[in-house]
């Protein structure tokens, strides 16, 4: 038996662009909101976008056509930008945002697509300017604003009571 090296750069060619084909092909974001494959089916599984280079652009766990688990978003030189989190299509969990320096910058809290819980922001240096808490959307609890340096400049006052009706 002789071995056909034609049939091996072919074969090999065929796998590597396979390899290659953009996913963001594989399934659409209809105007419902749900992401389908090419069968028109609810898709589920891990979908990736990337940048023309190749390097991944969004990752997003998609279940019966809707986002659930975890995103991340990253800059064009891989670093993470965001990590989000959906649950049945909503915002749902812990968001987290980082600068292009790696500096995080926000971390906010969502439950039901709705703010929900504590909410941070840090300047592009890494020092926090506002410490903040939501309950079901509507601002709660007690708010601070810092300096530059960190240093507590300001604080507001949100009753829960105040929330819905709710104590």
């Amino acid at each position: 038996m002789k071995f056909n090296y034609k049939s091996l750069f072919i074969l090999t060619f065929l796998l590597l662009v396979s390899f290659n084909l953009p996913t963001k092909a594989q399934i659409t974001l209809s105007e419902d909101g749900l992401y389908y494959d090419q069968s028109d089916e609810l898709f589920s599984g891990l979908y990736v976008e990337k940048y023309d280079d190749g390097t991944v652009k969004i990752q997003v766990a998609i279940q019966n056509g809707r986002k659930n688990g975890l995103m991340k978003i990253y800059y064009p030189d891989g670093s993470v930008n965001e990590l989000r989190m959906y649950k049945n299509n909503m915002m749902h969990g812990t968001w987290e945002t980082w600068n292009a320096a790696g500096i995080k910058t926000a971390e906010a809290n969502y439950a039901n697509d709705k703010k929900n819980g504590k909410w941070y922001i840090w300047d592009d240096s890494g020092t926090m300017r506002y410490d903040m808490i939501y309950f079901e959307g509507n601002k709660a609890g007690t708010w601070r604003m810092m300096n530059e340096k960190g240093e507590l400049i300001s604080t507001r006052e949100f009753p829960l009571e105040a929330v819905n009706g709710k104590q």
